[in-house]
């Protein structure tokens, strides 16, 4: 019996053979166009130099990202190749901004030195209840602060 195959197929030893190198070339040419590295770092305060825990790393314009660890490292996985720009947030801190150039299959290493901010209240809430009540109707503690004795 004789298979139609095209020569160059008849070249590689038969219509398996070109099946099974495809099968293995294929794979390799899917990440090729989805490559991706690795983005590892760390976290510090610029005021003590110490590291900074549960601080946000981003890349912007994306939803991949990592949390600081106990010593402010992170790491971020399957980051798209390119040139991107990282994100550093942590409350009480200001943000700040990096650039990082991601290579196929690399590592590439980022450091951030983030400065203490004051944080402030947009908004200030006080609840409770209006007018004199007896503290069996409330079932909470009740104070009481006179505006005249305010400082």
């Amino acid at each position: 019996m004789h298979h139609r195959c095209h020569p160059l197929v008849r070249w590689f030893g038969g219509c398996v053979t070109a099946v099974a190198l495809a099968v293995s070339v294929l794979p390799t040419m899917m990440r090729a166009q989805g490559a991706t590295g690795t983005i590892r770092g760390t976290v510090t305060s610029s005021a003590s130099g110490g590291p900074l825990a549960n601080a946000q790393i981003q890349i912007v314009g994306t939803q991949l990202g990592a949390i600081t660890n106990a010593n402010g490292a992170f790491s971020i996985p399957s980051a798209p190749a390119g040139t991107h720009v990282l994100r550093a947030r942590l409350i009480g801190y200001l943000p700040n901004d990096r650039s990082v150039v991601v290579s196929s299959g690399a590592t590439a290493t980022v450091t951030f030195s983030l400065t203490v901010s004051a944080v402030s209240l947009d908004e200030v809430v006080i609840t409770g209840t209006g007018g004199s009540a007896r503290k069996r109707e409330v079932g909470n503690s009740i104070g009481q602060v006179k505006v005249a004795d305010l400082p």
